[in-house]
């Protein structure tokens, strides 16, 4: 937000009725201001509508103005699409081998072990023949050659079924859940883009300006259009030193403008500077600019919108007793 800002005068007649050092009255004059917030693109792509125009009035939440999006929708598909697929990959690593597989390893693995029982057997026995002379060397070599043989297929069956029932590794499951995040942050970055690309009104108030055309290719903090909220104004009010010790926080003020003269607007201070400073270059005489005065804030409540920024006001404060 940005406040609106306009001139404010201090009244050469700063004191009304005033005798001694704390007078009766003060009246102050200043300007009535309004807040604006500037509303900035938040992506990038043309405008292709707008549903406002200067001079509307607005409420929270309404739709002003809409960016081009089929570029994001485009992304955004794309982008579910590799969350799905990575979130696929993650389930299949979590799932491990498939039970046919298993079943398969672990009959290879039996076989094996019936093998390898046989082999077992067949050695000892011709250990046994060669021992009297029953069996040759060659014979009793094969049989010992079988029973390596044997034991090396049992090994072998036995890493396959470990295998298969440990199939995911602890740093494959790290990588795949990383995968399922990083694309779930892609596909919500979309999903913001996307809702981005068109503004909603984040106050109740009027468009005062609008600084861009339908067709225009605007892209992140480029501003479209300004709007002015007027249910609340203020004035801003400079008062001398030696009577800021009058003036209170909540303090109501009664203010005039010349538009309105058989009417009055009550507002409160809402705002007193913790420090004194020189009186604004925009007062009329060198003298007055030399004068160290307190910056106060007066607000005021404006629900038909009469008071409209700009508008010179006079201010009438009861010094606090």
């Amino acid at each position: 937000m940005r406040t609106y800002l306009l001139s404010v005068l201090l009244m050469g007649g700063l004191l009304v009725g005033c005798r001694a050092a704390h007078p009766e009255t003060l009246e102050v004059s200043g300007t009535i201001e309004a807040t604006e917030v500037q509303l900035a693109a938040r992506t990038t792509g043309e405008i292709v509508r707008f549903f406002v125009d200067e001079g509307d009035r607005v409420r929270r939440g309404q739709p002003l103005v809409c960016q081009d999006t089929a570029s994001l929708v485009l992304q955004l598909r794309q982008a579910e699409a590799d969350l799905a697929a990575a979130q696929a990959q993650l389930k299949l690593l979590k799932a491990g081998a498939r039970p046919e597989d298993l079943a398969q390893a672990e009959a290879r693995l039996q076989q094996a072990a019936m093998r390898l029982a046989q082999a077992q057997r067949d050695a000892s026995r011709l250990e046994v023949l060669h021992a009297q002379h029953s069996a040759t060397d060659r014979q009793l070599e094969d049989a010992q050659l079988q029973l390596r043989l044997a034991e090396a297929e049992y090994r072998a069956a036995q890493a396959y079924l470990r295998k298969l029932q440990h199939l995911t590794r602890p740093e494959e499951l790290a990588v795949a859940q990383a995968h399922v995040a990083q694309a779930e942050a892609r596909r919500d970055l979309l999903r913001r883009q996307l809702n981005d690309a068109c503004l909603q009104a984040p106050i109740n108030g009027i468009v005062s300006r609008r600084v861009a055309e339908v067709g225009e290719f605007a892209g992140p903090g480029s501003v479209l259009l300004t709007l002015m909220q007027l249910d609340t104004v203020y004035v801003q009010l400079y008062l001398p030193e030696p009577l800021i010790g009058v003036v209170q926080y909540g303090q109501p003020v009664t203010v005039r403008v010349d538009s309105w003269p058989n009417r009055t607007f009550e507002g409160r201070v809402t705002y007193i500077a913790s420090e004194a400073e020189f009186t604004p270059r925009n007062v009329q005489t060198k003298e007055d600019r030399t004068r160290l005065v307190f910056r106060i804030k007066v607000t005021l409540p404006n629900p038909e919108g009469q008071l409209k920024p700009g508008l010179p006001a006079d201010a009438t404060v009861q010094p606090v007793r």
